[in-house]
């Protein structure tokens, strides 16, 4: 027959376990909705801040400093709006500016011709599709 001290500490221990089992708070998602201008550059597999190699094909952008901080949102996804359109692409860089974007070039390309040189967007944070 089990004692009352037994029972006590498998109790204990049980409980401890479940506490321990529980998953981690999810991280709020930033749902600020950011405006700035547009540029591009060219990565030709260079390495953007985030420590990745990025393709000119890639839909790879670089968001504004101030937003980036320490990497925090490297690799997150944002969805990008401009000129009639809206299109994601993955955090894997930084830039100046307030708000801005620096994107790949294919990426660009998706809302202007590369002579455009910049443009006025709206960009904010979304799930990822995984």
């Amino acid at each position: 027959m089990f004692s009352r001290a037994f029972i006590l500490v498998a109790g204990m221990l049980a409980m401890s376990a479940a506490v321990c089992a529980a998953p981690a708070p999810l991280k709020r998602q930033d749902t600020t909705v950011y405006n700035g201008q547009a540029s591009y550059t060219e990565f030709n597999g260079g390495y953007g801040n985030c420590g990745s190699q990025v393709q000119n094909s890639d839909a790879a952008v670089g968001i504004d400093r101030n937003v980036y901080g320490n990497g925090d949102h490297c690799f997150q996804f944002i969805e990008i709006t401009a000129r009639g359109k809206t299109v994601r692409a993955q955090v894997v860089d930084s830039t100046d500016g307030d708000g801005a974007l620096n994107l790949s070039t294919s990426l660009f390309e998706q809302f202007a011709p590369l002579d455009a040189g910049v443009f006025d967007a709206s960009w904010q944070f979304v799930q990822s599709d995984n």
